[in-house]
């Protein structure tokens, strides 16, 4: 129910006051004491003008839907709703309750004016409105017939707030003196409009024109200075409580089919901070700051979002739950949930970034433990003149387990563990080896035959065949060991004149076979720089291919590069333009009369390179005006320009603000913000990209008055 209370403007007498105040006294003294007793809702305190306290004409007052009102004639509108948001020091606060300036003449009503459920609004740049729901009516007074106007919210009046304004730590107040010269120039259209003679108002001192027009034309005079001096006119002073906006996030369930579910608490929302707002939207993102919302195209680049329509928050508070699919979380970002203004993101009081723990490991489908790789090597001929040849098939293998694997290598060497392959030289410990490449390998399994010459085998040695991850040997997952049981017997070398049947051949003494086939011979790389170099330099790359002859063909660095063999050695130059990464580079060998054809890879890292930030102010920032600065981001030397977005921290006390650009050709322009007189830290951070490192500039910035 509403109470309407009529206030005269005089106080009660001092023993009136005294005799009141015991009453209460006594009856609190036994009362019993409650500390649990809830708190009170935030707040607005405001004298609406002095003039309208004091005046004969507006001094009386009725007070309705919880309002009440002090001797100072301070208007208290209870019951706030909404918040103090930290994050972008914006205040979007709606409060109960009205009050109505009345005078009654002869018993009958003359006019009225009602100002109810105060709203306060103060935007990121500190720029700040006072609108409520107004109407008024008048009965006919001279040249003015009788009006009225139905309710209808409208901006009040207007002010700056600047962070010395706000006190309190977990409810925030602010203290602020509303606009009043300058707000409605004299002889504008604005105020010929609402009917305001000429040279009117007076150094342009007035409460909002919107206001005004809602007002009917025989009581507006009381709210614009209609002759030099009237500053009882002017908006009073003002306090608005408010809560801190906070969000809650719980997760409620995470399994690799369902997905993450969230339940996500707010409180201290507003669902209509300006008019055409429709709630608030809610959303799972990586953390680091609020995606693009400007359309709603974008909101693809959440993992989940849910919407939270205005009549779902109540007193500031809702309740949403959403899911986000396995798909679009990568395990390698930290999350964090947002949320913002619907549907326009008209303003950003409602903006917040709450981070969320995500145990991927919950969400990660469960692990069948893998099948062990399995090799079989069977021998399909065996003599002097042709060696041994083995036909070996693999099971169960993974061509690629770590980044820059290149397959398996495959191989034959003396029994008892696989000989040191850390480096290409040891390579020469092998009898013979063959190289699967991934596109040789399906579905784990292989299949290849290996040709051992004979004068690679020693018969005071048992042969095993191995196989490794190839090329760097990152990990031991694909090492296994399989017993080639050669028999010796069948690669003695055949006599070559009378024998004595009594004495066994000498295996140790071969003689050269008709056809020992050709020699396979694996590229040697000979890094030019170190295996890890900056991303815009340019480096070499020697490949020897020992005693042959032939051209190499170099692929996995652009563009494939063939070169032709110079003393068994060719030279390649990678570009300057191979991005940033790790890189497999491989060499093919094309053979000649005394060498077979073969390839080698080698795996490279191209670190990113280093960026430089240079900052000029272009616009200097002044009290009220925005500033612009322009920060050139440098990159290497003919490579490509740095891209990405730099990011301005804008610092002064406890004020903190956010701006970002986005870099193009290599410079970003970044308008700043309104900000308060003072001198301010800014820190420009470019943030990377995938060739350039991310780097910061410090700055001061002096804002002064205009």
């Amino acid at each position: 129910m509403s109470s309407t209370r009529i206030h005269t403007g005089r106080r009660r007498p001092a023993w009136a006051v005294a005799a009141t105040g015991a009453m209460v006294a006594s009856l609190f003294a036994f009362a019993p004491a409650h500390a649990d007793e809830p708190v009170a809702a935030p707040s607005l305190r405001w004298q609406v003008s002095n003039y309208f306290h004091s005046s004969f004409s507006l001094k009386t007052h009725t007070l309705a839907d919880g309002a009440s009102e002090d001797g100072d004639g301070v208007v208290t509108f209870p019951d706030g709703a909404g918040s103090y948001n930290a994050a972008t020091d914006t205040l979007a606060m709606t409060y109960e309750g009205s009050v109505s300036a009345v005078l009654v003449s002869g018993g009958a009503e003359q006019y009225r004016i009602t100002v109810a459920d105060p709203r306060v609004f103060v935007d990121a740049d500190g720029e700040g409105a006072i609108s409520a729901v107004v109407s008024a009516s008048s009965v006919a007074q001279g040249d003015n017939p009788a009006a009225s106007t139905d309710p209808k919210r409208v901006v009040v009046t207007t002010f700056d707030a600047t962070p010395d304004d706000w006190s309190g730590d977990s409810r925030k107040t602010l203290a602020a003196t509303p606009d009043w010269s300058g707000v409605l120039p004299a002889d504008s259209q604005e105020a010929t409009d609402l009917g305001i003679g000429a040279g009117k108002p007076v150094d342009g001192a007035s409460f909002a024109p919107g206001f005004l027009g809602q007002l009917t034309p025989g009581v507006r005079a009381f709210f614009y200075q209609s002759a030099a001096g009237q500053t009882t006119k002017a908006p009073a002073a003002f306090t608005a409580e408010a809560d801190p906006i906070s969000v809650t996030p719980t997760i409620t369930g995470a399994d690799p089919a369902s997905g993450l579910s969230l339940n996500v608490a707010g409180a201290g929302f507003t669902g209509d901070t300006k008019t055409g707002d429709a709630g608030v939207y809610v959303g799972l993102a990586p953390a680091g700051g609020l995606p693009d919302v400007s359309n709603s195209a974008n909101i693809a680049s959440f993992a989940g979002v849910a919407y939270v329509p205005g009549v779902a928050i109540n007193g500031g508070n809702f309740s949403t739950s959403m899911t986000a699919p396995v798909a679009k979380l990568d395990p390698e970002q930290s999350y964090a949930v947002y949320t913002w203004q619907a549907h326009t993101h008209s303003n950003v009081s409602q903006d917040t970034e709450t981070s969320v723990p995500i145990d991927f490991r919950a969400l990660a489908p469960a692990v069948v433990p893998a099948a062990s790789p399995a090799v079989s090597a069977v021998i399909t001929s065996q003599s002097y003149a042709n060696g041994v040849s083995v036909n070996v098939s693999g099971t169960n293998f993974t061509p690629v387990t770590n980044p820059g694997d290149a397959g398996v290598y495959v191989a034959v060497a003396p029994a008892g563990g696989l000989p040191d392959v850390s480096s290409q030289d040891g390579m020469a410990a092998f009898s013979a080896m063959a190289w699967m490449m991934p596109s040789d390998i399906h579905d784990g399994s292989f299949a290849t035959t290996l040709n051992i010459p004979t004068d690679k085998l020693d018969p005071a040695k048992t042969y095993a065949v191995y196989t490794w991850q190839a090329h760097t040997h990152s990990n031991t997952g694909q090492d296994t060991q399989t017993a080639l049981p050669i028999d010796f017997a069948k690669l003695v070398a055949p006599s070559t004149g009378p024998t004595d049947p009594t004495q066994p051949a000498d295996p140790t003494q071969p003689t050269q076979p008709s056809d020992p086939g050709q020699t396979t011979t694996q590229p040697a790389f000979a890094l030019g720089a170190a295996a890890s170099s900056a991303y815009g330099k340019l480096r070499t790359i020697g490949v020897t291919v020992p005693g042959a002859t032939g051209t190499v063909t170099l692929t996995g660095a652009g563009a494939a590069q063939v070169k032709t063999l110079v003393g068994s050695r060719a030279t390649f130059v990678l570009p300057a333009s191979l991005r940033a990464g790790r890189h497999t580079l491989t060499v093919s060998y094309s053979g000649d009369a005394s060498h077979a054809a073969s390839r080698s890879s080698r795996t490279i890292t191209v670190a990113k390179a280093a960026a430089k930030v240079v900052a000029k102010v272009l616009k200097a920032p002044k009290v009220g005006k925005r500033g612009t600065l322009r920060f050139a981001v440098g990159g290497v030397s003919g490579a490509a320009k740095p891209a990405g977005t730099v990011v301005v921290t804008l610092t002064k006390g406890k004020a903190h603000k956010i701006v970002r650009a986005k870099v193009s050709k290599g410079s970003a322009t970044v308008t700043l913000p309104k900000l308060a007189k003072g001198t301010w830290k800014a820190v420009a951070k470019y943030a990377g990209n995938a060739n350039y490192k991310a780097v910061s500039k410090v700055m001061k910035l002096k804002v002064a008055r205009r």
